[in-house]
């Protein structure tokens, strides 16, 4: 786990699962793997520059006087680290000068150290910042079944085997030996719903693309009531096993938000992409 505890609220709370970030306060919502783990990094390989407390004063408490003048009275950043039982938290004190703050070890709290004022900046990391930007997980390599619904209908493509190549005239039907191994042909995108049909493979590649690369500008702590709404479902990864996620995009007036099932709030993404993807689907489905 990771919490961050600024000199202002909110506190930012995360926790980690198998190889998954999640933001647990201010806001319930996914977060940037990378991000966070690089940010745990600088915290875990954090040096000291010098020692201001040295010797028997060092095992003790700080005295009021000396909280005052290092600035933990109200310290700037409060770090803590845990994993299972154990805890580790830093705190951020006062700018000693130009590069340096002073900095403690809460299990040594009367030891007093200095480290590099890039580790304030580190620390002082907004939800926002840490949440992940791309509004979708799948990719189109990754996908296996996707499915649009836009004004009441729903669209699924669903990625199937390509049928095989028949024979070339006169060729044998029965390859012999040492005959070169026909080559695998790419899987297909087809229309499964409403009407099953084939698709342009380039135009649905897009599509799907284009969607999948969908970002937050920012995001809000409410998602709106009502509006325009147009759910996608996509189903990516292992055939076998799948993993599932379903967004739900809603627009009012000229904003479109990106509302991810089980979070709290919601992406907004920048209106432009989202009418330029909007209207690759019609294209492609010719959807109303």
């Amino acid at each position: 786990m990771v919490k961050l505890e600024g000199a202002a609220p909110p506190a930012v709370a995360l926790t980690r699962k198998a190889d998954e970030w999640r933001l647990t306060e201010p806001v319930s919502a996914k977060a940037d793997f990378g991000t966070v783990d690089g940010l745990v990094g600088q915290v875990s390989s954090a040096r000291m520059k010098a020692i201001e407390t040295p010797g028997a004063a060092s095992a003790a408490q700080l005295s009021a006087a000396d909280l005052k003048k290092f600035g933990f009275e109200k310290p700037q950043e409060t770090a803590t680290l845990g994993a299972g039982s154990s805890r580790a938290t830093l705190q951020i004190g006062a700018k000693k000068d130009d590069t340096s703050l002073y900095a403690r070890d809460m299990a040594r709290p009367g030891l007093v150290f200095t480290v590099e004022t890039a580790l304030l900046t580190a620390l002082q990391r907004k939800p926002d910042d840490l949440r992940v930007k791309d509004v979708f997980e799948f990719r189109s390599f990754s996908a296996q079944n996707v499915a649009f619904t836009i004004g009441g209908q729903t669209y699924q493509f669903a990625k199937e085997k390509a049928p095989p190549k028949p024979p070339a005239p006169g060729a044998s039907p029965t390859p012999t030996p040492t005959a070169t191994p026909a080559p695998v042909e790419p899987d297909v995108w087809k229309l499964k719903t409403p009407t099953a049909k084939d698709v342009d493979q380039a135009k649905a590649t897009d599509l799907l693309s284009a969607f999948s690369n969908l970002r937050a500008d920012k995001f809000t702590d409410k998602a709106f009531p009502t509006g325009t709404d147009i759910v996608v479902v996509a189903k990516y990864g292992d055939a076998a096993s799948p993993k599932e996620e379903k967004i739900t995009f809603r627009k009012m007036g000229d904003t479109v938000q990106a509302i991810r099932q089980g979070e709290s709030g919601a992406a907004v993404i920048a209106t432009a992409d989202f009418d330029k993807v909007i209207a690759q689907l019609k294209e492609l489905t010719g959807a109303k």
